[in-house]
Formats: C-alpha cells, structure tokens, sequence
C-alpha cells in the first residue's frame, strides 16, 4: 500500500478518525490529571576531596580522576543503607499507623524489619549524582509530599554526616588504640636502652665530659711520643760516646780537665824517663823513680778512663731502661686511648639509639593525640551548600508533554484502526488501487471538469477528468 492509497483511506474515514484520536486523547488527559503528583526536592553538598584534617590541618592535593573516585565513594555511602536506616530511625517513620499497616501488608520476610524495608523504599526514589568538575554531590528525592520529600532528603544529608563522623571516629579509635599499644612497646624500649647507657657510663667511667678525657688521653699521648723521641736521642748519643771512649777517641774524655793534665803529667814524666835512661842508664835510682812515676801515673789515668767509661755505660743503660719504660708507657697508652675511642663510638651509637627512641616515642606520642582528638571530634569535610526545601510545583505529570505524548499515539490508535477496518472491507477508493491492486489500466475518470487526454494516437476530449499513463487520480 501506498502512501497515497493510505491518505485517501484515511479521508474517507475523517469521522472515524477524529473520534478515534479525540477520544485516546481525552483518556491521557484523564489519566494525566488522575495521576498522583509528584514532587522532587533538590539538596547540594560540598565534600571537600582534599580530605582536610580538622586536627592536623593536613591538605592532601588529589588528582581530578582520584577526585572522581572519593566523590563516587562518598555518593555510595550517601546512598547506602545505614544512611537510610539513620534517616528511618531520625524521623522515627516507623512510629507512623498508615506505615505500619502498610510494612504488614507488604508479607515481609523472617528477617526483614520495617527499619529495613523503609530504608530500602527510601533509597529507590533517592538520586545522588556527583558534580562534573566540582567537589559537590546533587540530591535528589521524588515523593507525592513535597514537605516529606524535603524532610526526606535532609534526614539523608544529616545522615550521611552522621556517617562520615562516625566511620572517622571508629578509625580514629582503632588508631589510638594501636598508637597506644605501640607506645607502651616503645616505651619499654626506650627505658631499657637509656638504662643500657647508664651502666655503661659508670662500668667505663664516661658519666661526664668524656670528650675532655679523650683530650687528655690524647695529650698524654703525645707528650709520651715526645719524651720516647728524646729517650731515644739520648740513648742514641750515650751509645756513640761509649763507642768513641772504647776506641780510645772521645771528644768528651779527651776534653776532661782532670784526664787532660794526668795526660799532660804522663807525657812530661815519659820525657824525663827517656831522658834519664840515657843519660844514667835504667839502673839508676833517678831513672828507676822516674819509671815508678810514669807507671803510677799512667794506672790513674787508666783508672780514670775506665770509671769514665762504667759512668757512660751506666748513661746508656739508664737510657734504654728509660726508653723501654717510655715505650710500654706510649703503648699502655695507645691502647687506653683507643680502648677509650670504641667507648665512645659505642656511648655515641648508644646515645643514637637512645635519641632515635625518643624521637619514635614523640612522634607516635603526637599520632596518639591526634588520633584521641579525631576520636572525640565532630567536624566533617563535608558542606551543606543547599539544603532541601519543599518544591512548589510538582515535576510529575507533566500535562504538555502528555498531550504531545498522548497526541502522537492518538494518532497511532487512529490511523491504525482505520488500516484495520479497511483491511477487513477492502475497497476501490482510488486509481491505484485498480492499477495495483487489480491490474488494470484506467483511461477516464469522470467528473465536472473537461480535460484533453492524450492517447497514444493523439489528444482525446472528453467530459470529465483525463487520466495520465501512470493512473494517478
């Protein structure tokens, strides 16, 4: 069937179609002002994504997408079913007769309470939407009370902060109990290592200044290293003169007043010796005087020498024994001050030890008190940018748009009841229909007009309306 055949259906049955639509148009105009109006109150928050801490004043800048996830959670636990339960009980809906009878005729089950079947048809007409580029959540609730959709949606804002302060308050307690704990353990610690310290400063004598004792310990060293060098230097110089005395050569012996004039004596004597054995001969008592003279004065200088000589020995002895003293005194010492180094390096790790408790102690002493003060705090990131108000004007039936609705299906109804009469009584109302329907060619159609038709022989007249060769009316 054409577009044209259908047309003309339609004319044809203008009466029928015009009941049809006027009548399917009366009943969704009925039915739009029978239908019970509903009203849509609106509230809007603000839900700072930060996470600003109301003790510790401790903003953490998120990124847009995790801004997006937080603001999705915090809509979740808006619209969650302990935020219904709070409202339900804040309200005290189930004190109401008309819900009571209704929670009964609803055959709930063995463990659905009315708390849980009203906050289940609470959280079916609420609507949380989070804002686009914004930390801010819509929300929406429909009911047929526009004060009841208002007093609805405010018990939900109430809640929801009620929820956000609980669900802090819980973690906060966890954590204060876990820092309390973990205080308790560090503090045995810290008192064990700070007793730890204090026995070994008495055990090794560090209780105080022990940097000015390794001082001291140091200069001792020192001053032994100096008194060993010129030990040394001593002894080395008592040993040379030992060496030069027994070759006969030493400077100091050989500058001795004493030896110098028995020196001097010896030789005048062995002069008058020689001088007497030639000019009297060695039997004679002159010459033999003479010789008891050089022989008594040669034994004194020998005896002088070799007393010099046990004095210088006695000096060199004396000199090592001081050097080998000196030289156990610099290591008793080298190992006392470095005994006293690794005192100090194990004080000093001691000391960190102690130090890095101290520092772990208050600062998990300030987490404990700020997790006690978030645990008794009630503020909330969250703002109440708007809240609910009853709406004045109902956002359902929407009379225009039923009408355009109910106008296009009017339209429907018609046009497809007059397709379905037509199809039971089929009729020629048109050419086409004889030309399509029936096969067969049209030449004239008659009417009060006069037309030419041109055949395929030429122009034919004739009284009424001419026919094209396609057969259109």
């Amino acid at each position: 069937m054409t577009v044209q055949q259908f047309l003309t259906i339609l004319l044809s049955r203008k009466r029928l179609f015009v009941c049809v639509f006027l009548a399917v148009l009366s009943l969704v105009v009925v039915a739009s002002l029978l239908m019970p109006k509903k009203y849509l109150a609106q509230a809007v928050i603000a839900v700072d994504a930060g996470n600003a801490d109301p003790v510790t004043l401790n903003v953490a800048n998120l990124m847009s997408g995790q801004n997006q996830n937080y603001l999705g959670t915090q809509a979740s636990m808006l619209a969650s079913h302990n935020s219904a339960r709070k409202v339900v009980q804040a309200l005290k809906l189930t004190s109401f007769p008309a819900i009571q009878e209704s929670y009964r005729d609803s055959n709930p089950g063995p463990g659905d309470t009315i708390d849980d079947w009203l906050a289940s048809i609470l959280l079916s007409n609420l609507s949380v939407e989070p804002g686009k580029g914004s930390s801010t959540l819509t929300l929406s609730y429909k009911a047929t009370d526009p004060q009841f959709a208002a007093a609805i949606l405010n018990g939900f804002v109430d809640a929801y902060k009620a929820v956000v302060v609980d669900s802090r308050v819980e973690m906060a307690k966890q954590n204060e109990a876990f820092f309390q704990t973990q205080l308790e353990e560090l503090k045995q610690s810290m008192a064990q290592k700070q007793q730890q310290l204090a026995d070994y400063q008495r055990q090794h004598g560090l209780i105080e200044a022990p940097d000015e004792r390794l001082d001291l310990e140091n200069q001792k060293l020192n001053y032994l290293a100096s008194e060993l060098a010129q030990a040394q230097g001593e002894l080395t110089t008592a040993q040379s003169k030992l060496t030069e005395l027994t070759k006969g050569s030493a400077p100091d012996v050989l500058a001795n007043p004493v030896i110098q004039q028995m020196t001097i004596q010896l030789a005048q004597q062995e002069k008058l010796l020689s001088e007497s054995a030639q000019r009297e001969g060695p039997n004679h008592p002159s010459y033999k005087q003479a010789a008891a003279q050089v022989s008594s004065t040669r034994a004194q200088l020998n005896k002088l020498k070799r007393e010099y000589s046990t004095m210088m020995q006695s000096q060199v002895e004396t000199a090592q024994s001081r050097v080998k003293a000196l030289n156990a005194q610099l290591e008793e010492q080298k190992k006392t001050v470095l005994d006293m180094k690794g005192q100090l390096a194990q004080l000093d790790i001691m000391r960190r030890g102690v130090e890095n408790a101290q520092r772990n102690f208050d600062l998990l002493m300030q987490r404990w008190s700020e997790s006690m003060l978030q645990a008794n705090a009630s503020m909330t990131n969250v703002t109440v940018l708007q809240r609910a108000i009853a709406p004045a004007k109902p956002v359902s039936p929407v009379l225009k748009f039923n009408l355009l609705i109910g106008a296009i299906l009017a339209l429907f109804c018609a046009a497809a009841l007059n397709y379905a009469l037509e199809w039971l009584d089929r009729r020629v109302r048109c050419v086409a229909d004889l030309e399509r329907d029936l096969a067969m060619p049209v030449l004239i159609q008659l009417g009060t007009e006069s037309h030419k038709y041109k055949s395929k022989s030429g122009p034919l007249s004739v009284t009424g309306r001419v026919l094209n060769q396609e057969g259109a009316c």
